[in-house]
């Protein structure tokens, strides 16, 4: 008798061959589909440390997520968030309350609760001090202590200027170009080494924007302090032919964006003013992307202005006219004790090199004076935010009273703005 021998069927050695390509096909395709595999760590959503959490009150450390702007997701569109803060003002009062035993100051913890806003974005502000050594602190003089913890909450550009700020002559220039060389801070606005005041451009995104400072005007003391010396070369004041040179050279310097900040006198006013409104349109037409007014003790309202292009064509220009103060120790107003945080997310379009839109929003800031354990400290903190345990019935009001008058200044935001 034969032996049986066991052979697969044609149907069979089909149905393996299908089931092999499947297989090769799914191990193919499938990344393809989901994505392949990343082991890197998303950031976002690591928690806090043990000890972080012990430290930090959760309430206070939740992070404003920059806006999608578009879901495109179109590689000609390169997605940028910006941040603005108000004016930090490092005075006398808030250097007595970070100065130590030993005569070392520490200010980082001041800006520890709106540090998470700031590392997901280009976040800049303004100082309206000095840092000269071996001079008295004073109002405007300053340890240049302030200036490693704005780097290390998470700030990239600093401007530098206001109305006072060469009332020490060309030193007190010097000692802020010093100080940000020393803590390797980028900053903006003035100039002692160069023959003319040079534009600040920063590539981000792969878009050059640049980033410009003006000042309403310079104190009788600072003209006195240079001997009448033609300020250009030092600090930027405004005027229409200096805006519009200045916005020329950026572009021929290959700025796509420009970024405008507007430096009022320090008026208590919240109403705008005529200066104020023509100054905007004078910028605006002069060629400006974005303005951001500033060094007001006081915040003042967002809004579109109208501007005009050389060839007479119409264009849409974003405007804040003040954020208020982001640090100071005078508490003789609310709106002294506030400031906005503006948030902007654009796309830019790299084709047709342009701002395709723009989206803008805010975080509402308040001044917390903390008098524990009898030394008296400042703290940033967000008002829109739960307060924390330890603020007493008087300062939660405050701080409310703050957010309530922020909501009603900036009622027209969060706001999307397509751009021409």
């Amino acid at each position: 008798m034969k032996k049986k021998t066991s052979k697969l069927s044609t149907g069979s050695l089909l149905a393996l061959a299908l089931t092999l390509l499947t297989a090769i096909a799914c191990i193919w395709v499938l990344p393809k589909l989901f994505g392949d595999t990343d082991n890197t760590i998303n950031v976002d959503t690591v928690a806090v440390s043990s000890q972080e959490a012990a430290e930090l009150v959760t309430a206070q450390i939740v992070p404003k997520k920059p806006v999608n702007i578009g879901s495109s997701g179109s590689s000609d569109l390169a997605k940028i968030s910006l941040r603005f803060a108000g004016i930090v003002n490092y005075n006398q009062k808030v250097q007595e309350t970070t100065v130590d035993v030993n005569g070392v100051y520490h200010s980082t913890f001041i800006f520890d609760y709106v540090k998470n806003y700031l590392d997901s974005a280009y976040s800049t502000a303004t100082i309206i001090n000095t840092f000269v050594k071996n001079a008295k602190y004073n109002d405007l003089n300053a340890s240049d202590e302030i200036l490693l913890s704005l780097k290390q909450n998470g700030f990239n550009l600093l401007g530098a200027g206001g109305r006072n700020l060469l009332n020490k002559g060309t030193s007190g220039l010097d000692s802020i170009l010093e100080a940000c060389e020393k803590y390797e801070i980028n900053v903006h606005g003035i100039n002692t080494k160069k023959a003319e005041l040079p534009i600040y451009i920063e590539t981000i995104q792969n878009v050059k924007v640049a980033f410009l400072q003006y000042s309403q005007s310079i104190a009788r003391a600072g003209v006195y302090a240079i001997n009448g010396a033609n300020t250009d070369r030092y600090i930027r004041i405004l005027t229409e032919e200096r805006v519009k040179h200045d916005i020329a050279q950026a572009k021929s310097d290959g700025a796509q964006i420009v970024v405008v900040n507007m430096l009022w006198n320090s008026e208590p006013d919240p109403r705008i003013t005529d200066y104020q409104r023509n100054a905007m349109h004078i910028i605006a037409n002069a060629g400006a992307d974005l303005i951001i007014g500033s060094n007001l003790t006081t915040a003042q309202p967002f809004e579109i202005i109208t501007a005009f292009n050389s060839n007479g064509t119409k264009r849409d220009v974003p405007v804040v006219y003040s954020l208020g103060t982001l640090l100071d120790s005078d508490r003789s107003r609310l709106s002294r004790i506030c400031s906005i945080l503006l948030h902007i997310d654009l796309e830019y379009n790299l084709k047709e090199n342009k701002i395709a839109s723009m989206h803008f929003d805010y975080t509402p800031l308040f001044i917390w004076k903390n008098a524990q354990s009898g030394k008296e400290s400042f703290v940033i903190l967000d008002a829109g935010l739960p307060a924390l345990d330890n603020m007493s019935d008087e300062q939660k009001e405050s701080m409310n009273k703050t957010n309530a008058f922020l909501r009603e200044t900036f009622s027209n935001l969060p706001m999307q703005v397509p751009m021409q």
